[in-house]
């Protein structure tokens, strides 16, 4: 019987625990207009966030490439989905930067948001995926998407679809 109440005390500790450490304030950063800002909240609203970022991006994926066979050919798809989906930064809107999946969501975006959105969904459907910027000369640049595929790795541009 004490043992009960010992595993039960145990539970509930552990359930407070978890609650304050879940209720610890945590940032996430936010750019509007290349001005950066830090948002406070609670951790248990960002592991939420995340998650449901996490299934909306497995979701989509699934839901772009899911009828095609080879990896890719999914790649492909998800170059043309992301060049013919995301529009353009309209002049008269904020430039916002936070997480990729407010580029799909907000349907626009700046070059770099478009290499993001596409990276990620690459990776989404196991291709090893990630963007940079190249610079040429001092201060422009230009922003690339390389993709493994099994010949090895590719290069794409998804901003302005080559």
């Amino acid at each position: 019987m004490k043992k009960r109440y010992f595993v039960l005390i145990f539970i509930f500790l552990l359930f407070l625990c978890s609650i304050a450490l879940l209720n610890k304030k945590v940032t996430m950063l936010q750019g509007v207009d290349y001005k950066v800002s830090r948002i406070t909240l609670p951790l248990y609203l960002k592991v939420l966030n995340f998650y449901d970022r996490h299934y909306n991006y497995k979701w989509l994926a699934k839901q772009i490439t899911g009828h095609l066979d080879t990896k890719e050919d999914k790649i492909l798809r998800l170059f043309h989905w992301t060049h013919e989906t995301i529009k353009p930064q309209p002049e008269s809107l904020p430039v916002m930067d936070s997480h990729v999946w407010d580029v799909y969501v907000r349907g626009y975006g700046v070059s770099d948001n478009f290499h993001d959105l596409f990276s990620t969904l690459c990776n989404y459907i196991g291709a090893d995926a990630f963007f940079t910027a190249l610079y040429v000369g001092d201060t422009r640049s230009i922003n690339m998407s390389f993709v493994r595929i099994k010949r090895g790795w590719v290069v794409f541009d998804p901003y302005n679809g080559i």
